[in-house]
C-alpha cells in the first residue's frame, strides 16, 4: 500500500456551469492514477485535477492493478509520473478479495457523497462489485460508473457475468460515446446515462518543430508521413494499414511510423513488413513511450491513422487533436463521430486495405485545399473538459442517491465490443 498525500483537502466551493451549480461533494474517484500508465490512469489524473478546485476530492488507486501473467507489456508503471496535489490510496488489489472488502470499508470511512469508478474492461467486475456493495452496507454514496468500455476487445463468456456484477451497483451512468451506452443499456435497462466523449489528454510535454521531429527519424520534409500509435494488438488493423501502404508503394510512396508496445507476436508485423517491401518505409519503435517524448511522434506526421477493425471511440484520436493533426479513421463504432469528414480526417471502410489506401491518397489530395491543422484546432474544442465536467454534475444533480437494492448479477447479454485506445 502506498499512500500519496500531497496537499491538504481543497476548499470546496459551488460550481456552476451551463446553468448548473453542482453542490460542493466529497468525491473519491476509483481507478488507476500514476505512475501506472496509460490512457485510463491519464484520465483519472486530469479528471481529479478538473475537480480539485471545486470539490474535495481523493483518489483509490490500486496496489495490484494486473497480475504479471495477464500483462504483456513490459511494465505497468512510469515512476517519473505522480498525481500532483490530489491525495492517492493506492489500496485496491484487482485479485485479492480481501483487498475488495477493506476498500469498501475505507469508502465507508471516507464518507464521500460521490464515488466515480473507471470501468473499462470485465476482470474489474469482481474487485469494483464486491467493493461498492461492502460500502453500501456502511454508507449510502451516490456510485456513478465511469464506462470507457463496457466489453473488451476480445471478449469471452465469463465477461457477462463479470461486467453485469460490477454495473449493478452503479447509481448511474456517464459514458463517451452512443456504443457504449447501447452496452450499458443491455445491462441495465432503466439505467440513468449521460454521454460525454472523451476529452484531449493534454498531459505530454510541447511537440517539437515538425522539421526537428522528422530529422530525428531520418525523415525529410518533402515526405509523407502517417503515424500509428498505441498499444499494437488485432483489433487494431495494423495488418489492414500495411496492405494498405504496400497497394500505394510503387505510384505513392508513404511512411510510417508506427509506435507502440506489442500485445502480440511482434514477428506477425515484421514479416509482413518485410514480405510487403515495405521495409524501407515503415519504422518500428517498439515499447513504451514516455510522456515528454510522445509529442515528437505526432509532430513528425501529417495524418494518424486509426485502422481499427471494431471500435467504440478512441483515446489516440484525442492524442492526435491535441497535437493539431488530422486523422484517418475506419468507418465503424463511433469512430465517425470524432472526426468533421474531409475537414478533420477521412473516413476508410474497416478491414479493407483498398478503402484504406484510397483515403490515404484522398487525405493528401485534400491538403493542396484544406486546412487540416486549422480545422482541427477548432473542431477540438468539443473535447475540453468543461464538457465533461458539465455532465457528471448534471448525471450527479438528476435525483437522491437510490436506496433501492443493489440488482443481482445475471449472464446471458450480447453486448457489442469494442476497443479503449
Amino acid at each position: 500500500m502506498r499512500d500519496r498525500d500531497q496537499s491538504s483537502p481543497p476548499q470546496s466551493y459551488p460550481f456552476t456551469t451551463e446553468g448548473l451549480e453542482w453542490r460542493a461533494r466529497r468525491i473519491v474517484i476509483v481507478g488507476p492514477a500514476p505512475p501506472y500508465r496509460g490512457g485510463i490512469a491519464q484520465f483519472v489524473d486530469g479528471l481529479a485535477s478538473r475537480l480539485h478546485p471545486l470539490h474535495q476530492v481523493s483518489i483509490l488507486s490500486f496496489c495490484n492493478q494486473y497480475p504479471s501473467l495477464l500483462f504483456p507489456g513490459t511494465t505497468q508503471k512510469d515512476n517519473t509520473r505522480l498525481t500532483k496535489c490530489i491525495p492517492c490510496r493506492e489500496l485496491l488489489s484487482s485479485i485479492n478479495p480481501i483487498s475488495w472488502r477493506n476498500c469498501g470499508k475505507w469508502l465507508a470511512g471516507e464518507r464521500p457523497d460521490l464515488v466515480l469508478i473507471n470501468h473499462w474492461m470485465p476482470f474489474f467486475g469482481p474487485a469494483y462489485g464486491a467493493m461498492v456493495r461492502a460500502m453500501k452496507k456502511r454508507w449510502s454514496a451516490r456510485v456513478i460508473f465511469i464506462c470507457h468500455n463496457v466489453t473488451p476487445h476480445e471478449p469471452s463468456r465469463l465477461d457477462q457475468l463479470l461486467t453485469r456484477y460490477a454495473l449493478s451497483t452503479s447509481d448511474a451512468f456517464l459514458v463517451m460515446s452512443d456504443e457504449v451506452k447501447r452496452d450499458v443499456i443491455r445491462f441495465r435497462p432503466h439505467a440513468r446515462v449521460q454521454i460525454s466523449p472523451l476529452p484531449l489528454n493534454d498531459s505530454f510535454s510541447p511537440a517539437p518543430p515538425c522539421h526537428e521531429a522528422r530529422k530525428s527519424f531520418g525523415l525529410s520534409a518533402e515526405a509523407r508521413v502517417l503515424l500509428f500509435f498505441g498499444l499494437i494488438r488485432s483489433y487494431k488493423g495494423l495488418d489492414v494499414l500495411l496492405r494498405a501502404l504496400a497497394l500505394l508503394r510503387e505510384e505513392f510512396p508513404v511512411h510510417l511510423l508506427i509506435s507502440g508496445e506489442f500485445y502480440q507476436t511482434p514477428s506477425i508485423y515484421l514479416n509482413m513488413i518485410s514480405s510487403l517491401g515495405l521495409s524501407k518505409l515503415v519504422q518500428v519503435h517498439a515499447g513504451f513511450v514516455p510522456p515528454h517524448d510522445v509529442g515528437r511522434f505526432f509532430a513528425a506526421a501529417d495524418v494518424v491513422v486509426l485502422p481499427y477493425k471494431t471500435a467504440t471511440q478512441s483515446g489516440v484520436s484525442k492524442m492526435a487533436y491535441h497535437f493539431d493533426r488530422p486523422i484517418i479513421v475506419s468507418d465503424v463504432g463511433g469512430l465517425p463521430n470524432e472526426i468533421e469528414p474531409d475537414h478533420t480526417g477521412v473516413l476508410a471502410r474497416p478491414n479493407d486495405p483498398r478503402s484504406l489506401a484510397h483515403a490515404i491518397r484522398i487525405f493528401y489530395s485534400l491538403t493542396k485545399t484544406v486546412n487540416f491543422v486549422e480545422n482541427v484546432r477548432s473542431f477540438k474544442r468539443r473535447y475540453d473538459w468543461s464538457h465533461f465536467v458539465s455532465a457528471l454534475g448534471k448525471l450527479d444533480n438528476e435525483d437522491p442517491v437510490s436506496t433501492s437494492p443493489i440488482l443481482p448479477a445475471q449472464a446471458h447479454i450480447s453486448p457489442s465490443v469494442g476497443p479503449w485506445s
